[in-house]
């Protein structure tokens, strides 16, 4: 049996952003010395691509065979990104934590580096949700996703679309935990 999965990235969009003129001038100060403060207004999007779908197979034992190249590619030279959240939303699946005891139809536990999705609400960032920046904007860096789970009491033959995942990514690095 076939089973589908989906994901989507909520990424801010960018405004451009243009230098400022000075306004003011000041006069240096009695030791001949005076400050001018430089700032920098970063105009850049977030970007990163995420899997848009892909398809676990389902073994007769209800265990997930998933494909291997799953993962977020981060596109831009400029800095690292991290993933701030991860949100599920159920399809035909129902999301129950690993040590639960299945009953309803489409019951699925599922984990995706370790983090059981049916609590991804209490999602914790740290360093291990980061993704490098990329070399250059031809060759991505990527933060391999490594999914792991299984379906009980599925509902038919055939696909079903379990659930989509939608990912909160931000600029820069994670911040210390």
């Amino acid at each position: 049996a076939a089973t589908m999965l989906a994901g989507m990235c909520a990424v801010p969009a960018f405004a451009a952003v243009t230098p400022t003129e000075p306004g003011t001038w000041d006069s240096v100060d009695a030791s001949n010395t005076g400050k001018t403060i430089v700032n920098a207004e970063v105009d850049a999007q977030v970007q990163v691509t995420v899997p848009t779908s892909f398809t676990a197979a389902v073994d007769a034992d209800g265990a997930f065979q998933l494909p291997h190249n799953v993962a977020l590619k981060k596109t831009s030279p400029l800095a690292k990104a991290h993933v701030t959240a991860v949100a599920v939303t159920e399809g035909d699946g129902k999301l129950i934590a690993s040590d639960a005891t299945a009953t309803d139809p489409n019951s699925v536990k599922m984990t995706v580096n370790a983090l059981d999705l049916s609590k991804a609400s209490a999602f914790a960032t740290g360093s291990s949700w980061e993704i490098e920046k990329a070399s250059s904007s031809s060759a991505p860096s990527t933060l391999p996703l490594t999914f792991s789970g299984s379906i009980v009491n599925p509902s038919s033959t055939g696909a079903i679309h379990l659930f989509d995942i939608t990912w909160t990514v931000a600029f820069g690095p994670a911040p210390t935990v």
